[in-house]
């Protein structure tokens, strides 16, 4: 597929994460981190940039999140650019890690399998995080899909909208079909797609 060939990407592969494409405790925590960033009302290069910084002083792992002062978290924000939400993501981002180790042990892995694969109890459970709403749980579950395949195929109803727009159609399951039926594919559309509704790009794809 052209747009995937021209914008898709594995999620958070640009971001600095070790394993982008394997669901390890810290590929997952960063994805919400992306969620949580990326759902705030900021530039989208801003909050992708503070996602990068926020991986890069190492919070994926969730002891070293642990281990983090609220001021030191607050510091790295604000690297990122994120000076508008600094203090509340600071703190939002310690109730997410007190939240992950004392429910999920330090692994969100054992809320999908404490949810048993399913897309509707993953969603409720992940809204539970602090500061991350229906858009977050979105986003989530856009780049997600593609390490947690039970949640494919997904799509964010912004770039569903989007998909219409560019000639895609709105059957989630046609473009899952389109895509092979692979959940890594799946989630690099939706990757492909973003981009190009946050880019304004829709008349590159339009007949």
């Amino acid at each position: 597929m052209a747009l995937i060939e021209k914008y898709g990407e594995l999620p958070l592969s640009s971001n600095g994460i070790s394993e982008p494409s394997t669901p390890t405790a810290s590929t997952v925590l960063a994805h919400i981190f992306n969620a949580m960033l990326t759902s705030a009302r900021i530039s989208h290069e801003l909050a992708s940039k503070t996602v990068s910084c926020v991986i890069e002083a190492g919070y994926a792992d969730v002891q070293t999140l642990n281990s983090s002062s609220w001021e030191e978290r607050t510091e790295v924000l604000t690297k990122g650019g994120y000076t508008r939400y600094r203090e509340k993501t600071a703190t939002a981002l310690g109730d997410l890690c007190e939240w992950v180790l004392e429910k999920w042990e330090g692994d969100l892995n054992n809320l999908r399998k404490d949810a048993e694969d399913e897309p509707q109890r993953i969603k409720s459970k992940v809204k539970e995080i602090k500061g991350l709403g229906d858009v977050g749980v979105n986003i989530f579950c856009d780049t997600m899909q593609g390490l947690w395949i039970c949640l494919a195929p997904f799509m964010d109803p912004r770039s569903l909208r989007t998909a219409e727009t560019i000639g895609l159609g709105s059957d989630v399951e046609q473009m899952f079909e389109a895509v092979g039926r692979d959940p890594e594919k799946m989630a690099s559309l939706c990757m492909a797609i973003t981009k190009v509704r946050l880019e304004k790009r829709e008349s590159e794809f339009k007949d």
